[in-house]
């Protein structure tokens, strides 16, 4: 994933108008996910439906630069409507960033039900 972005805004036909610059990232990730849950057998979305979840995320990342706090909330965005309908139902999220070298980044997340 990348980094969440602040939220833009322009001017349309003298309108203001306020939009989420990785909106097109996370649209491509949340489709990956929900393709390689089909591919394990899964077809009911969102997999979580009105509980309480804990998110634990691992980014590895070749460079020390992006914030996690930001990796994070883009992961949490683009999960909506895949694995629960609101972020509003993470109640813990635990995210950890370990520098790896290029080409070997990747993102490990862990959702679990809160008991």
């Amino acid at each position: 994933p990348i980094a969440q972005a602040r939220p833009r805004a322009t001017v349309i036909n003298g309108r203001a108008r306020v939009y989420d610059p990785t909106q097109r990232a996370k649209r491509a990730y949340r489709r990956a996910i929900g393709q390689a849950m089909t591919e394990l057998g899964i077809t009911d979305f969102p997999f979580f439906e009105r509980t309480r979840l804990q998110l634990k995320v691992t980014f590895g990342l070749s460079n020390n630069a992006k914030d996690v706090d930001n990796l994070l909330k883009f992961v949490m965005d683009a999960l909506e409507s895949v694995l629960y309908d609101n972020d509003a139902c993470i109640m813990s999220a635990n995210e950890t960033k370990m520098i790896v070298p290029i080409g070997a980044q990747y993102t490990t997340f862990v959702l679990e039900e809160l008991v």
